[in-house]
């Protein structure tokens, strides 16, 4: 299903009383994501010709868009035990592989302009857009004569991101 989440077409369907299904789909199948946030009342659904029982406050995961695999609500487990245990991927890390997958972004970032401005850094977590990322844009023009203005000049950023990628006068800088 990890291909699938990563790779796949996303759609939405809305069911209404605060119950949806949100489905990705590949050329090699789908999977899907019903979730019911009415707090009291569970749903009963027909998609894709089969009914489905999603309880109030929950989410079910169907890997195939058939077979229910997992539901939020029907977890009978004691959740308070802490087991440790050993990491499997570690002994065979020939079995992790890396996958790449292209983000197309639009808009702002591409056009070198954002949708606002502001005079202090903004929290992350307070952006909802298109992509789970963060863009901050600077533009400093300088002339010859200014008084910073050095042959050998340095940028500095702090930061905590996982990414920095900047552009002097067009250059990336590596």
């Amino acid at each position: 299903m990890e291909k699938t989440l990563t790779h796949g077409n996303i759609s939405n369907v809305d069911f209404g009383n605060y119950v949806t299904a949100t489905i990705y789909a590949t050329e090699e199948g789908s999977g899907c994501f019903f979730g019911n946030a009415n707090t009291t009342t569970d749903a009963t659904i027909t998609f894709q010709g089969s009914e489905y029982v999603v309880p109030a406050w929950s989410v079910s995961i169907l890997p195939d868009c058939k077979s229910e695999e997992y539901n939020t609500a029907k977890v009978n487990a004691q959740t308070s035990l802490m087991v440790k245990k050993c990491n499997e991927a570690e002994e065979e890390p020939a079995s992790l592989k890396w996958v790449w997958r292209p983000e197309i972004i639009y808009g702002p970032v591409l056009e070198r302009k954002g949708k606002f401005a502001a005079r202090k850094l903004i929290d992350q977590k307070q952006i909802n857009d298109e992509s789970d990322y963060l863009w901050y844009m600077a533009s400093v023009n300088l002339n010859d004569d200014d008084l910073i203005w050095r042959d050998n000049m340095t940028l500095c950023v702090n930061g905590s991101g996982h990414a920095l990628h900047a552009y002097v006068n067009g250059e990336y800088l590596s």
